[in-house]
């Protein structure tokens, strides 16, 4: 992730090993107002290297840079027995938030999402609730789950979206929930 603030609005470009990266199906782009977003789906070996966040407007440039590193999936030998082969089960893991959902107010008719990080062995199951209620999907909320960040998508705010939202994960190891408001500015 990164925080982009500029005058004028800079563009936004993310690097793969000094090349321009292009959104795919194992790559998205995500901008959620001043925040700027990489989001890889289903790391890959490959996918290991140096990744660079470049914002440049008249005023300037600026960038940031990480690297990610991946370790290889272990090669498994045929000629094991099915015994040798039988590895220790990892434990389960209860769901816990590593990013919450920021409570914000909205204008009246913008775009909102409500976005929380959760993790968990196994990967936990995230179900949306508005004041006690659960959210279902329609026309104008979507539910959308990339890896382990899931998110609540309003095409645009209205005073039926006005309340408390709960977001709550669970897994056969337990459960947690997290609360925020939606808020409507004038």
């Amino acid at each position: 992730d990164c925080v982009i603030i500029g005058t004028p609005e800079p563009e936004i470009i993310w690097y793969f090993k000094e090349k321009p990266l292009k959104e795919s199906h194992n790559k998205m782009l995500l901008f959620e107002g001043d925040k700027c977003s990489l989001v890889i789906n289903e790391v890959r070996y490959a996918d290991r290297g140096e990744y660079k966040c470049v914002a440049i407007n008249p005023a300037g440039k600026a960038e940031t840079a990480m690297t990610l590193e991946v370790e290889p999936l272990p090669v498994t030998d045929s000629y094991l027995t099915d015994e040798s082969k039988m590895a220790p089960k990892k434990p389960d893991i209860p769901p816990m938030f590593v990013q919450n959902f920021e409570e914000r107010i909205y204008y009246e008719g913008a775009e909102a999402r409500l976005t929380c990080r959760v993790q968990g062995r196994p990967s936990p199951t995230v179900t949306w609730y508005k004041d006690d209620v659960q959210v279902a999907p329609t026309g104008h909320i979507r539910i959308v789950q990339i890896g382990d960040t899931h998110s609540l998508m309003f095409k645009h705010v209205g005073e039926e979206d006005y309340g408390i939202y709960m977001c709550v994960a669970a897994n056969r190891a337990g459960s947690i929930s997290r609360c925020g408001h939606v808020s409507l500015k004038g």
